[in-house]
């Protein structure tokens, strides 16, 4: 990645904020980011399968565009999110911004864009899934040094 280049007499300024949540909070906050994790592999999962559908079989889906995905993880979501072990939709508990296309299924579509519209060169990022922990969320940030 490249490097930022300042130009000069600009100043850079960056700031980290810590939340101060209650176990509840920090809960809620790993729940939100934990929907968005799993709807961001739900769509690198489903664009692989339609992908390798073609390439075996010659089936043509909808091209992956931002709307059409929304449209098939709002179909898809009443079966993929459910609790194991109560049977139950967790879906509903999350907000719906976690699941918008801006911060889960976006970027996933936005990346196999990207290597369409490239022939050669290195691979996007977004074409593989996300694993728990990878990303702190403010809530697991270390505060002066000491973990959350």
């Amino acid at each position: 990645m490249a490097r930022l280049e300042v130009p000069g007499g600009w100043t850079v300024q960056a700031f980290a904020f810590a939340l101060d949540c209650t176990p509840e909070q920090a809960a809620c906050v790993r729940r939100q980011f934990g929907g968005r994790r799993y709807a961001r592999n739900w769509a690198v999962r489903t664009l692989k399968d339609d992908l390798a559908r073609y390439r075996e079989t010659g089936e043509e889906t909808e091209k992956p565009s931002l709307a059409s995905m929304r449209m098939r993880w709002n179909r898809a979501k009443g079966a993929e999110c459910t609790d194991t072990e109560t049977g139950g939709a967790w879906w509903p508990e999350i907000s719906k911004e976690a699941f918008a296309g801006d911060s889960a299924v976006g970027p996933v579509r936005a990346a196999v864009k990207r290597r369409a519209d490239r022939k050669t060169g290195p691979r996007p990022a977004g074409g593989n899934e996300a694993r728990k922990g990878r990303s702190r969320t403010a809530a697991e940030q270390p505060r002066d040094g000491v973990p959350v």
